[in-house]
């Protein structure tokens, strides 16, 4: 497979836990090959039918839903950012579409678990990154083969349900490393919230994050119900406040994924503004 170039840490957990409900793949003989890997010695090309589609092996699809996530995540990227550039949009896409991301994906999909290989070896593949994100891609290959009144929308509709949150989620780790762009990050002027452009998330939480309020809590120590996540720093705040109002957003599990991205971001937006 060809995975990105760009390095990726893993998703805080709660983001993915929202998935929408798996479609189903409708050809029997495509959702066999999909989670078919090289090691078992049947999975061997078979004649091809007279669609071709059957005759494609886990590797080939997995190549195919690579192109499709690609094409989708980008569709979604450029909805929510719609003023960025190729070069951060590029970077961003590579993120997202990382073995980490796309096996975690995967996890939470619970496509590991039907994994057909080599008996000696089902057991190691299933755990590994790599094997996991090649499941996810040939599922969605396999899913945009078999569904021939699946419109780009609805599979890209779908593809956006798991990927929006990590998207924003994605777009924040971006912005906190800038020095990676090399200077060529113009997407919106982050001062100028009169701007006809609407402005992304992160774009508002800096302009309207309340600091003094967030100083008095932060230095308080506040601590707000949170999730445990396996994730440093700044994806287990304490709570992130913004808006003039003094708002807070919890990340607890009673919130939605976007909001919890919002949060974390708000969070590390409050630590960067004040130099901590």
């Amino acid at each position: 497979m060809s995975y990105s170039t760009y390095s990726s840490g893993p998703v805080p957990p709660t983001i993915l836990d929202d998935l929408p409900d798996q479609l189903d793949i409708l050809h029997p003989t495509l959702a066999i090959r999909s989670i078919t890997h090289p090691s078992l010695h049947n999975s061997a090309k078979r004649p091809s039918s007279p669609s071709g589609s059957s005759s494609l092996t886990y590797e080939e699809l997995a190549h195919i839903g690579s192109g499709v996530i690609t094409a989708a995540v980008s569709a979604r990227i450029y909805d929510q950012y719609p003023d960025l550039q190729p070069l951060p949009c590029d970077i961003l896409l590579g993120r997202i579409c990382s073995i980490t991301i796309l096996a975690q994906v995967s996890l939470h999909l619970g496509l590991p678990r039907y994994l057909r290989a080599d008996r000696c070896q089902a057991a190691h593949l299933r755990d590994l990154p790599h094997v996991q994100a090649d499941l996810f891609m040939a599922h969605i290959g396999a899913l945009s083969l078999s569904h021939p009144s699946l419109s780009s929308n609805e599979l890209t509709s779908y593809l956006g349900a798991i990927f929006d949150p990590v998207i924003v989620w994605a777009f924040g780790t971006l912005l906190f490393s800038r020095q990676d762009l090399d200077g060529d990050w113009s997407m919106i002027d982050r001062d100028d919230l009169s701007s006809t452009t609407p402005p992304t998330p992160v774009a508002y939480l800096r302009g309207t994050l309340d600091l003094p309020l967030y100083k008095a809590v932060h230095e308080a120590h506040v601590i707000c119900p949170i999730d445990e996540y396996d994730a440093p720093p700044p994806y287990t705040p304490a709570c992130a406040v913004y808006a003039g109002s003094g708002d807070m957003i919890m990340p607890s599990t009673t919130r939605s994924r976007r909001r919890r991205a919002l949060a974390a971001t708000a969070w590390e937006l409050g630590n960067q503004e004040l130099g901590t």
